[in-house]
């Protein structure tokens, strides 16, 4: 999860405890401006409201957009006159989604995102399996689901 990630990392960085390999940017080029930049990310990402969507309601969110987009677009009037005020939960909302399965749920939709797009990379939507080549280092992009393990034996 990139939120536990981030504050983890900025974390054991501000507080000296991390190693050069975990975070490059911090040994190698330090700044007051960087160290600035990440106590206050840190204090924002602690107090930030977190949701986790699944890919339904990430999709879901996405085709929202796309719609309030397009009638935006249609009546030459930004997006927020249609809106209108939006509340959020709290001062920093942080939300994180699969962003691989959002990209198949746009392409599969035609979303007008993906319209100069060709057909996403390996999903447990396809009956194609991955590349070869993508095949071969999968394990160090992401955990893989069981529908993508059958897929990759079968390489």
């Amino acid at each position: 999860m990139l939120y536990k990630s981030l504050i983890s990392l900025y974390g054991s960085s501000l507080a000296g405890k991390s190693a050069p390999k975990d975070d490059l940017i911090w040994h190698f080029t330090p700044s007051d401006d960087l160290r600035q930049f990440r106590v206050y990310a840190l204090d924002a990402l602690q107090q930030a409201k977190v949701f986790l969507l699944d890919h339904l309601a990430a999709a879901y969110t996405d085709t929202l957009h796309d719609a309030v987009s397009k009638q935006a677009e249609e009546a030459g009037v930004p997006a927020m006159a249609i809106l209108g005020e939006v509340k959020l939960p709290a001062p920093v909302v942080w939300v994180e989604f699969d962003d691989r399965e959002l990209g198949v749920a746009r392409f599969e939709r035609a979303s007008p995102v993906t319209r100069h797009d060709e057909k996403p990379w390996p999903s447990a939507h396809y009956d194609v399996p991955p590349p070869r080549e993508f095949a071969s280092r999968r394990s160090d992009l992401c955990a893989p689901r069981q529908a993508d393990t059958d897929k990759t034996a079968e390489l």
